[in-house]
């Protein structure tokens, strides 16, 4: 049974690597790379934008990409069917979250080159059906993606990389996460009024998830941190030149 709740908690901690990677922030680290630039204004829900905003050492994010991501991000979120025709323009703040996540992404994966990682045909189809799955009608990821002028081919190569992204992180952190008994038996006593006198027994597995996804944030954010100590990344656009250098 324990053997069985710690699979559970290292399971959910999987599940929360994008998630976690999307969230830190950039902003402030240490070393020669920099802030994402200002994203221009969108115009309109269907402008297909193919301009650079920052680049992580030879590889180029554009806001093409950047909106997308916002799209995507949004069709996971809210509750299906969605419209693509209705997401409208992205919220500045979202389309500078999506470009912290990019060159997270970016960051971690010019890492995992050094990794012989294969991405399963089969987890790919997956991503994709899930997609379709929470758009409205047969034709709603081609509508999606018309808003970008992109094909499959390219969605394919985005969910490959996410894929990617993530058998990674869990080989690189997943290998820090280890809860021990005496952590568990110590939060349960430091915070038993939160259990409602329930047994230590029925709360391990809770206890172990929340403990993991603290370990696997810390130790993510250290990876991260120490990646942009030494990584290259740059702003670009009219917003370069008033940042500085």
């Amino acid at each position: 049974m324990k053997g069985a709740c710690r699979r559970q908690g290292e399971r959910a901690v999987r599940m929360a690597a994008l998630a976690l990677v999307a969230a830190l922030p950039l902003g402030g680290c240490a070393g020669r790379g920099r802030g994402p630039a200002d994203l221009p204004a969108a115009t309109g829900p269907t402008r297909v934008v193919d301009e650079a905003v920052a680049a992580v050492g030879l590889d180029t994010i554009l806001l093409s990409e950047v909106r997308l991501g916002c799209d995507l991000n949004r069709v996971r979120e809210l509750p299906p069917p969605v419209d693509p025709a209705t997401l409208g323009p992205c919220p500045p703040a979202e389309e500078q979250a999506v470009l912290d996540q990019l060159i997270n992404q970016a960051l971690i994966l010019e890492d995992a080159v050094r990794f012989n990682i294969e991405v399963p045909t089969e987890a790919v189809a997956r991503g994709i059906e899930q997609l379709e799955a929470r758009l409205a009608g047969p034709d709603g990821l081609d509508r999606l993606l018309a808003r970008y002028d992109l094909d499959r081919a390219a969605l394919e190569e985005r969910i490959a990389r996410e894929v990617l992204l993530g058998r990674f992180l869990e080989r690189r952190i997943g290998l820090l996460v280890f809860v021990s008994p005496d952590e568990i038996e110590r939060y349960y006593q430091e915070n038993r009024d939160r259990f409602g006198g329930a047994p230590l027994e029925a709360v391990e597995a809770e206890i172990r998830t929340y403990l993991s996804r603290v370990k696997y944030r810390d130790a993510l954010a250290a990876y991260i941190e120490s990646l942009r100590s030494s990584g290259d990344v740059r702003r670009l656009g009219d917003a370069a030149g008033a940042g500085g250098s």
